[in-house]
């Protein structure tokens, strides 16, 4: 218990401190490659919406690290476990029942700093679009599709580890994995429009232009989609989503609104660039790789005697031992996120290479990537820390100044 803890106070310490230092790096001035597009008025905006965001942050960090510490030394995982063995319902049930409880509990109690976030930061600095209907919503959509694929994969890893013995953790990390692979193929197709609205892109000059690079480049789209992304925010992007049949190239809406015709091409170019270098797969690999490390280790410890008691829970079950677990972890787990999260910030430099090299037009990606940075009131110089530990994308001043050498070798 005093392992947990501690991992658990460090840990916000931790990220309270990596969060403070990337708010002291917020410049002064606007840094020389934005002259041209960023004003001061507009660079203090961009800092108090940094700051509205961080002060947030902590607010719940903090909440949830007391509600996370009264559970465990108050009693209030044991309060909950008893009250599920009130009930006559079989051991595999109970695991169920008490893992996907603490987490619906922890999703409903999230929701006021989801709101504030939304309804309050978000609409005074002229992001948000979501009406309170659209909000009420995403949330039912949310949590029944938790309920209904979730409930099942739990059941299915709880089951697996109560009755095939020592080997049990390889089955549930082959379940975890056919699982990933299947949401990969179908969320484009079945999950996603239930949140979103796409519809193919239009004949025109845009459409023209990307089917034109993906021809030249032997790439077979399935399909170009344009987003309703200003449904719920005027902030813009673009993704490549799916495997074979399914993937796809989709566009906010707010995104072709902002950007020239080459701009949105040179975008789509690095959208590509992903899939034809290869990262789609990596990623995938390297997630198997890194769950089989987990799930081994879980095997290993789960039989602990004991483990119930660390986190004050009397009566032992394989869904407590799982939490306590994941709670052991957590250190393990924020290096693996920022291991993971070097690969991708890798791999947007590649891409941008790829599209920079490909469509020939680096100035074109460049100009994009400052458009976004400037409309979405970002970081320009966040601190070395916060991205080695969280930045799935590298600084944009950095992709800039890549992009410029790639320009010099065309």
């Amino acid at each position: 218990m005093t392992l947990i803890v501690s991992f658990l106070v460090l840990l916000f310490v931790f990220e309270s401190i990596s969060e403070w230092l990337n708010y002291k790096r917020f410049p002064d001035k606007v840094p020389r490659e934005f002259e041209d597009s960023y004003d001061l008025e507009r660079l203090h905006k961009a800092r108090d919406y940094f700051r509205a965001g961080f002060q947030a942050d902590l607010w719940k960090q903090g909440f949830f690290l007391v509600v996370t510490l009264a559970a465990i030394l108050g009693g209030g995982f044991e309060f909950f476990d008893q009250w599920l063995r009130s009930s006559d319902i079989p051991g595999w049930l109970h695991s169920v029942l008490f893992l996907g409880g603490v987490a619906l509990i922890g999703r409903v109690l999230s929701i006021p700093f989801l709101i504030h976030h939304v309804f309050s930061t978000e609409t005074k600095f002229g992001f948000n679009k979501m009406t309170p209907e659209t909000f009420v919503s995403d949330l039912i959509k949310g949590f029944g599709m938790a309920i209904l694929l979730g409930g099942p994969l739990l059941a299915g890893a709880i089951l697996l580890y109560e009755s095939m013995g020592s080997h049990a953790w390889l089955w549930v990390w082959m379940l975890v994995m056919a699982f990933q692979l299947f949401f990969v193929f179908v969320a484009p197709v079945w999950i996603m429009p239930l949140f979103n609205k796409y519809t193919p892109l239009e004949e025109g000059p845009l459409k023209q232009s990307i089917e034109n690079f993906a021809k030249k480049e032997a790439f077979a789209i399935s399909g170009i989609f344009k987003m309703d992304g200003s449904k719920r925010s005027t902030k813009s992007n673009a993704y490549f989503t799916g495997l074979g049949k399914t993937k796809r190239i989709v566009l906010f809406d707010t995104l072709i609104e902002k950007l020239t015709l080459e701009e949105l091409t040179a975008v789509l170019a690095h959208e590509i660039g992903h899939y034809k270098m290869g990262h789609i797969m990596r990623m995938l690999l390297i997630s198997a790789l890194s769950s089989f490390g987990m799930f081994w280790a879980l095997g290993v410890l789960l039989s602990t005697p004991g483990l119930e008691s660390w986190i004050g829970v009397s009566v032992a079950s394989t869904g407590v031992s799982l939490l306590v677990l994941s709670y052991c972890f957590s250190p393990l787990s924020k290096l693996s996120e920022a291991a993971i999260a070097w690969v991708s910030r890798k791999h947007e430099f590649e891409a941008d290479t790829y599209a920079a090299r490909t469509y020939g037009k680096p100035q074109s990606l460049a100009t994009a990537l400052k458009k976004l940075s400037v409309d979405h009131l970002a970081h320009l110089t966040p601190h070395p820390l916060k991205v080695a530990m969280e930045y799935s994308h590298p600084p944009v001043l950095l992709r800039m100044m890549a992009l410029t050498a790639q320009e010099t070798k065309l």
